[in-house]
């Protein structure tokens, strides 16, 4: 099995959502909360053309015998004081393995690229914003030499 990562393209706008969907549902079934309604479908539309379209973001496929079998986005966010860095920070994102594929290496791979496509662009400091219970991206997250830094609670009244 070769496996190959590459940049997304324009074209490949469809392909990404279709990932980016099915990481929310699989997030769907680990906090109830979150929501898979028309509404949050088509704010996943609208959050992938923006991303595909700035300089700032570069999605990644991973591709096996022709077919696309991941996806992950790295977006460089500009240093704030709530980050409690002076440095750019690289955010990656939106990472789904398809599960015929998953413990094959593909995520590292999917991370791997997005990382070297951050440290071109002048990246030293990486986050992953992952849900908690997602243990399987936490995973891989810890693979690749991640580490808790802050955990981000919430409480919904509605």
């Amino acid at each position: 099995m070769q496996i190959k990562i590459r940049k997304a393209t324009k074209k490949d706008f469809n392909t990404i959502c279709k990932f980016v969907n099915k990481l929310d549902d699989f997030e769907t079934t680990l906090t109830p909360i979150l929501s898979n309604s028309k509404a949050r479908r088509l704010e996943v539309r609208n959050g992938v053309a923006e991303k595909l379209a700035s300089s700032k973001s570069k999605y990644f496929l991973a591709e096996v015998d022709g077919s696309i079998v991941g996806a992950g986005c790295a977006t460089i966010v500009e240093p704030t004081k709530a980050k409690f860095t002076l440095r750019k920070v690289g955010l990656l994102e939106k990472l789904f393995v398809s599960e015929d594929y998953r413990g094959k290496g593909i995520a590292t791979k999917l991370i791997e690229a997005r990382m070297t496509w951050l440290r071109k662009q002048g990246v030293e400091w990486f986050e992953s914003n992952i849900c908690a219970n997602n243990t399987v991206s936490l995973k891989a997250s810890e693979k690749a030499g991640f580490k808790p830094y802050s955990i981000i609670m919430h409480k919904y009244e509605f």
